[in-house]
């Protein structure tokens, strides 16, 4: 049995290279440049598409990306105690043994993206519990893999873009309470169950972009204290409540880009006092009224007052009408930076931005009171300056 000591071994990696037969070492590292199929003792094997590894190395780093490996032979990992770095991203994998990886406890890194996976079943990462990013992009999956990742106790970074999830169920990562980002877009999702965030809390970047949502349950993010970023851009989003947002104290940058959005109630942002960025370009919002930007009664009390928000709203049939006045008012203290079009009816754009149109249509609006401290926002507890 050949044994070479290394720390970082990358096979079936540069494609554009000629098959070579012979082993390079680099440094501490030995590369094997386009071997699709290795045998136990590292010679090219063409006569199978089976991926055989059988030499014992004190492994650190495992590539095996873009071999064209359709089959894993269960205990191929076995003796790798020491991985903690396995990329098989590209290949044609439509399943995972059961028990792939039960002697890999130091793998820190899988990426299988760009597979055909289609199933995972519950104990496909046993033994995996110091994981901590996992990569299935670009698969085959149609459900959630809630019980296979449930075991993986450490994961911070779960990618599962490009999938074709339909639905996001209630308590999906209830058990991965150590995950800081979670991607989730380009899978079609229609619905999102209440409690689909349930036990995120720890959660900061959340990926929902290029699905089909058209409902968000109240509450549905009330879990997610830390997150301080939500892409929601290109989704069938109709209507935003004023608890839809609820819970996210700690959001920075939301992006609702290219949804079909036509009111914001108010208080729609009030949970969200750090809210420096929102993105609502390409919806249909005719009006953005004052109170759809103002603190809640209960996060005003003891939360700093939002100093900067950058709104974007170009692409939507804005009226720059005296209902939007008070965005003069913000602007001019530099609390507000705002970009859009103003419309005069269906067909004719108001030439230059927002603030111009509005400063035209200021003479008109004598009757609306425009001073700061006169305004308030009402909701079911009080009163709320903006």
């Amino acid at each position: 049995m050949l044994s070479i000591r290394a720390r970082r071994l990358f096979v079936c990696y540069r494609r554009r290279h000629k098959p070579r037969d012979a082993v390079r070492k680099v440094g501490d590292s030995v590369t094997w440049e386009r071997f699709p199929y290795v045998d136990d003792y590292g010679q090219r094997r063409q006569e199978t598409n089976t991926f055989k590894f059988g030499l014992k190395f004190a492994l650190t780093e495992l590539s095996m990306g873009a071999c064209g490996i359709s089959n894993l032979p269960a205990g191929l990992f076995d003796d790798l105690h020491l991985l903690e770095r396995l990329h098989m991203w590209g290949n044609v994998l439509e399943t995972l043994p059961t028990g792939l990886f039960r002697h890999n406890e130091q793998l820190t890194e899988l990426l299988l993206w760009g597979n055909h996976i289609d199933e995972l079943d519950a104990a496909t990462f046993d033994g995996l519990r110091g994981l901590r990013r996992l990569d299935l992009d670009r698969n085959r999956l149609s459900v959630l893999p809630a019980a296979a990742v449930a075991r993986l106790v450490s994961l911070q970074a779960l990618r599962l873009a490009d999938n074709r999830i339909h639905a996001v169920a209630s308590d999906s990562f209830a058990a991965l309470s150590g995950l800081r980002a979670l991607r989730l877009d380009g899978n079609g999702i229609t619905y999102i169950y209440p409690r689909a965030f349930h036990g995120l809390g720890n959660l900061t970047v959340l990926e929902l972009d290029r699905n089909s949502v058209h409902f968000l349950p109240d509450d549905v993010f009330i879990d997610l204290g830390r997150l301080t970023e939500l892409r929601m851009a290109q989704n069938h989003v109709e209507h935003v409540w004023a608890r839809t947002f609820r819970g996210l104290r700690s959001l920075h940058r939301l992006r609702l880009t290219s949804n079909r959005i036509g009111n914001l109630p108010s208080g729609a942002f009030g949970d969200s006092p750090s809210l420096r960025h929102v993105q609502l370009d390409g919806n249909r919002l005719q009006v953005i009224g004052r109170c759809a930007l103002a603190p809640t009664a209960g996060s005003a009390s003891g939360s700093p007052r939002r100093t900067r928000l950058t709104l974007t709203l170009d692409a939507n049939p804005l009226r720059c009408d005296c209902r939007m006045m008070w965005l003069l008012d913000i602007v001019g203290s530099t609390d507000l930076s705002v970009s859009g079009t103003c419309w005069t009816d269906a067909a004719t754009p108001t030439p230059g931005g927002i603030i111009a149109a509005l400063q035209e249509t200021s003479k008109s609006c004598t009757n609306f009171v425009t001073a700061e401290s006169s305004i308030y926002c009402l909701n079911n507890t009080g009163r709320q300056p903006l």
